[in-house]
């Protein structure tokens, strides 16, 4: 939210050297430690884990990265039989304590989801990530969140970074929505930045630019406000089920794809 505030003056005029932050893309992070004169540090945490459990190193950081395994803790990338997958392959991201009572025992009255999410001694987070040769880890997605269209998956995340890179936009969530064909079509919900306008077919376009053929959202909705739990979330849930709005076709607006 500090990002998308207009510059101004004073933006430097401040004590802040270090800013802890979880979800800042890799575009944005530069930019924001040029604005504010920081340093980001970006982390990953969850409350099952002890909050941080992945941070990138202080003295080796690794723009784009959500870091290594703190000390406290062991990690891993698996796929959807708990395998371990090779570096640089997405799979769902697992984690165990390596000292006692550092992570959290289990779901109140909940022994069935508790024994799903510690299945085979690892707590499953529910997050898609990445790991390069180095022990660095990358966020994907959310595992529930990933769109599956055509025999690919999605990342929401990579096709909302695309379009709030857009001057116009303040912010975009992007949802599944059902296609005629089968499986997902891609909606993105879009919040302009105050005062500004954008045709749609542009936008289409400005995505379609960035983004992998299959990638680019089927429809777009411009919204006021998009919606938020009282921690500032998109409830997409409610964005998956919303209907009658106003929404633009991509092919009904003439848009032509880049195909390989």
């Amino acid at each position: 939210m500090l990002y998308k505030q207009p510059e101004k003056p004073t933006d430097r005029h401040h004590t802040v050297r270090v800013a802890l932050t979880a979800g800042t893309t890799k575009q944005i992070w530069p930019e924001f430690e040029k604005r504010f004169g920081l340093t980001v540090i970006e982390l990953y945490g969850m409350t099952e884990c002890g909050c941080t459990t992945l941070m990138n190193p202080p003295n080796a950081i690794r723009v784009g990265s959500i870091g290594t395994p703190l000390d406290f803790v062991e990690a891993d990338v698996v796929d959807e039989r708990d395998r371990p997958v090779p570096n640089g392959e997405r799979g769902e991201l697992v984690v165990r304590p390596r000292r006692p009572f550092t992570m959290f025992l289990g779901y109140l009255n909940k022994s069935e989801q508790t024994v799903d999410a510690w299945r085979n001694l690892w707590f499953h987070t529910g997050d898609y990530v990445t790991r390069d040769a180095d022990g660095y880890y990358y966020f994907v997605d959310r595992k529930k969140d990933v769109i599956r269209r055509r025999g690919e998956n999605i990342a929401p995340y990579d096709v909302e970074t695309a379009i709030n890179h857009h001057p116009a936009v303040f912010e975009s969530v992007v949802v599944a929505v059902p296609s005629l064909l089968g499986e997902d079509d891609v909606k993105a919900f879009v919040q302009l930045k105050p005062g500004a306008t954008v045709e749609p077919k542009a936008l289409f376009e400005f995505a379609s630019e960035r983004l992998p053929y299959f990638m680019v959202p089927k429809y777009i909705e411009f919204l006021d406000e998009i919606p938020k739990t009282a921690n500032q979330k998109a409830q997409r849930y409610l964005l998956r089920g919303r209907r009658g709005g106003q929404e633009y076709d991509r092919d009904t607006l003439g848009v032509v794809l880049r195909k390989p």
